[in-house]
């Protein structure tokens, strides 16, 4: 029996029929693993160059147009205005996603744009600091001038005045309530308009609170169906090298939740990180802080950015509820 032969034989049978045509279509699943950021920088190569040769991604829309930005400190910052732009809208300030060790402004872009256009809104992507050169607090440092900077240059940007959005995915999810948790406490509360973190992660899984940690199954049940596999994960976290109990990064633990703003939240059923989404509805909910959530429960980490046509209904699906989640933290 084939090394994938074994691997389909051992997933959990709701990994849906079409993810397994993708996976055929590729020639074998794509994962990342540890335990060395070596190792992830590897596979990452592997799996970018295997889609590459046989998928064409998409690239940015011609009708986003993009300008270049710098903060005080030489943070890049990247706007985009879509042809659909209406003036006087909050701005979307975007955090990308990758471990807080993969990832760019730039890889983002066919992300960033349908969103920019279908909401008609400026957004603003930041390049923050990546681990292992840079170790926590660098991202979140980053992330939180990029905030600041966009709430400061609103006006200029065409956008309006006042409180802004902060969307992302993944580790960017997570910087999401990262960065605007941080402004809380630094008394800027009144800076933010809601969230939209798209599969975050919220806890360490050495430091789940005993209350919940009989429920904290994902990371097993998951290990190996996903992208982010569970040593990935492990990886990820020793890499960026944030303690396990930060009250920032693994945001489950902040003691101050009831203070954030409306939050469009969204995770996968067959994703390691399932449970930290799950776990942070609960808390939303009992910290009364206005809330949507979205799980697509059969589904892995990221499976929206596989351009694979084997994929296409299931992405629409995704592009079409992210976008109305959107809106309606738009909306206030």
């Amino acid at each position: 029996m084939s090394a994938m032969s074994r691997r389909r034989a051992t997933r959990p049978a709701y990994i849906i029929y079409r993810l397994s045509q993708f996976e055929e279509e590729l020639g074998f699943p794509p994962r990342l693993h540890g335990p060395t950021y070596d190792d992830i920088i590897s596979q990452d190569l592997k799996n970018g160059q295997a889609m590459m040769a046989k998928y064409t991604f998409p690239s940015l829309d011609p009708s986003v147009k993009t300008s270049e930005h710098k903060t005080t400190s030489g943070i890049r910052l990247k706007s985009y205005k879509a042809e659909t732009f209406q003036p006087n809208q909050p701005v979307v300030y975007w955090i990308h996603g990758g471990g807080f060790a993969l990832g760019s402004v730039d890889l983002d872009d066919s992300l960033v744009a349908p969103l920019c256009k279908a909401t008609g809104c400026v957004f603003v992507s930041v390049e923050y600091r990546l681990a292992p050169a840079h170790k926590y607090p660098a991202a979140l440092d980053d992330c939180v001038e990029g905030a600041k900077w966009c709430v400061e240059n609103a006006e200029s940007l065409g956008a309006r005045r006042g409180p802004i959005v902060i969307a992302g995915k993944s580790a960017g999810g997570s910087l999401v309530f990262t960065t605007a948790l941080k402004l809380i406490d630094e008394g800027r509360g009144s800076d933010l308009l809601g969230l939209v973190p798209c599969q975050p992660l919220t806890v360490h899984p050495d430091a789940v609170p005993e209350e919940f940690k009989g429920r904290y199954l994902s990371y097993d049940e998951n290990a190996d169906n996903t992208i982010n596999s569970k040593d990935a994960m492990l990886a990820f976290y020793d890499i960026f090298g944030a303690p396990h109990d930060d009250l920032y990064i693994y945001c489950l633990l902040h003691k101050n939740l009831k203070a954030l703003p409306k939050v469009y939240m969204n995770a996968c059923g067959a994703d390691t990180l399932r449970d930290d989404g799950q776990l942070m509805k609960e808390l939303l909910g009992k910290h009364e802080v206005v809330n949507q959530y979205e799980e697509y429960a059969q589904l892995p980490h990221y499976f929206f950015a596989y351009p694979t046509p084997k994929l296409d209904a299931l992405r629409k699906d995704y592009w079409e509820k992210t976008t109305k989640g959107l809106q309606w933290v738009l909306n206030g």
